[in-house]
């Protein structure tokens, strides 16, 4: 009979090629519900911003006792989202207009899929920054560019309470590349996009968690040799 050796051996053995299978991974996962609604903040979650600039956390009852200006992708109450175009006059340079930037830089893998989607709806605020529950003639046209990799997308939003809608990015890499996720408004003054739920995944032979790596095949292989000769070496042993 194999002892025991022997068997974890061969089980690692047929566990080899699994090393190789595709697996879908969640590498981000932001809706900044743990913040504290606050204005011209830099530090965001999982984001930060740059270039001096700075964004809005916004939550229910906040700003102005608006309740409910966050919205998911079904139009419904979402608790915490940011607008992308902060408070004007705050930061180096006054700039009211966001550039976020994830905290975190992704390495791409050529034979992964990577999926990012994230939700943006209108802040539901007219040109004087005030809020408005209906139609609203004097409200701004907000815009904002998302990047990932070597794929990015424009935005177009009119400033209203309309369901938010979701959006994606699916890069494709041939060789390893190191990308950062951006998100940049493209509209002056203190009307922007409000952005939330903002998730990255990533499916492939060789996709990982943070903080864990997937082991080569001649590891695997090292280590499967290795229960191996030890499991042959016990059973001679006892011969």
């Amino acid at each position: 009979m194999m002892n025991k050796s022997m068997i974890l051996g061969v089980v690692a053995l047929f566990a080899l090629p699994a090393a190789g299978l595709a697996q879908t991974v969640t590498l981000l996962n932001e809706n900044f519900d743990e913040l504290t609604p606050q204005l011209a903040a830099t530090q965001v979650g999982a984001f930060h911003t740059i270039a001096g600039t700075n964004v809005d956390i916004f939550g229910p009852g906040f700003p102005m006792a608006a309740p409910d200006l966050c919205r998911n992708r079904q139009g419904q109450p979402s608790g915490h989202c940011v607008d992308m175009n902060g408070t004007a006059n705050s930061g180096p340079n006054g700039n009211p207009q966001g550039i976020l930037v994830s905290n975190q830089t992704f390495t791409l893998e050529p034979g992964n899929s990577y999926h990012l989607t994230f939700d943006l709806s209108g802040s539901g605020r007219n040109a004087n920054g005030m809020q408005d529950l209906g139609f609203c003639p004097t409200c701004v046209e907000t815009s904002l560019t998302a990047s990932f990799g070597n794929d990015s997308i424009s935005l177009f939003r009119l400033a209203s309470l309309a369901s938010g809608l979701t959006h994606f990015l699916d890069p494709t890499v041939n060789v390893p590349t190191p990308a950062s996720i951006v998100f940049r408004s493209d509209t002056p003054g203190d009307v922007g996009m409000l952005l939330d739920n903002i998730r990255l995944t990533c499916t492939g032979p060789t996709c990982t968690r943070v903080g864990e790596t997937v082991p080569e095949p001649a590891t695997v292989g090292l280590m499967v040799l290795g229960l191996l000769g030890a499991g042959f070496a016990g059973r001679r042993r006892r011969n």
